[in-house]
């Protein structure tokens, strides 16, 4: 094994604490400075081809493609990530699965975000991580549960979750949770309009996800009024993310296989 003086490792050590350095930059609102980091790392990349490190800054430009909601860009800049990345580093595993979880939830593709995040989550686990950063992989993976309504499994990562972060963070995963079990009781109340469960019905009605979809994206006064939102607007601007889930099995790639009783 070479030495940490070896002139051959001189490139990636480099490497690494430009990298380091553009990140703290950036957080520390010094764009000149990361700029001018990133500039010289992508220079020394290209010259010295360090593999880990190409894969790092092809994940950086995913990451712009996204945050610029761009996803054609993201799946193109991916797919040379996929290329660069180490098939026996679980780290790197781990993170072209959580780049892959954020594409699937920008393209509201809910079952492949719950896939990946799991993945991602596992990968985590598997690699004994500190627990503050097992809990970062495991809300990811609620979050894309909601995209599919699993509000029991979403709640029982995040209070999972809960339990692992710094106090000055367990105050925002505690409101993610009243924000799903928020969203269970809509659903909840939703489906007791719709099979007769309100009106006291000795027979229950049998009903359908386009049903549930039409009235969570046109609430009546008595369902805005039972799950206690203060307003058609702010009902429908808390519950967007749950109908954009249920509209996708409506209008979605699979519609038609819910339209009727299941």
């Amino acid at each position: 094994q070479p030495s940490m003086e070896s002139a051959t490792l001189a490139p990636n050590r480099l490497a690494r604490f430009l990298s380091m350095w553009m990140t703290c930059a950036r957080y520390a609102k010094e764009e000149g400075q990361s700029k001018a980091a990133e500039a010289q790392l992508r220079a020394l990349s290209e010259k010295h081809r360090v593999p880990g490190i190409r894969f790092w800054l092809a994940s950086v430009d995913v990451d712009r493609a996204m945050r610029a909601r761009d996803v054609a860009r993201a799946e193109r800049v991916l797919a040379d990530s996929e290329l660069l990345a180490d098939p026996s580093d679980l780290g790197e595993l781990q993170w072209l699965d959580f780049l892959r979880t954020r594409i699937a939830r920008m393209k509201r593709q809910g079952d492949r975000a719950v896939f990946h995040a799991a993945r991602a989550s596992n990968y985590s686990r598997e690699l004994e991580e500190p627990k503050v950063i097992q809990a970062t992989y495991i809300v990811n993976e609620a979050q894309a549960r909601l995209m599919i309504a699993d509000f029991a499994t979403a709640c029982a990562l995040l209070r999972q979750a809960a339990d692992m972060v710094p106090a000055q963070y367990r105050d925002e995963v505690n409101d993610m949770i009243a924000l799903t079990e928020a969203y269970e009781a809509v659903v909840k109340q939703a489906l007791k309009m719709l099979t007769g469960y309100v009106a006291g019905h000795s027979t229950l009605r049998e009903t359908t996800i386009p049903r549930l979809w039409h009235l969570l994206d046109k609430p009546t006064p008595e369902l805005i009024d039972e799950t206690r939102y203060a307003s058609p607007r702010h009902f429908l601007d808390e519950t967007r993310l749950l109908r954009d889930a249920l509209g996708q099995l409506v209008t979605g790639a699979l519609a038609g296989l819910f339209d009727d009783h299941t």
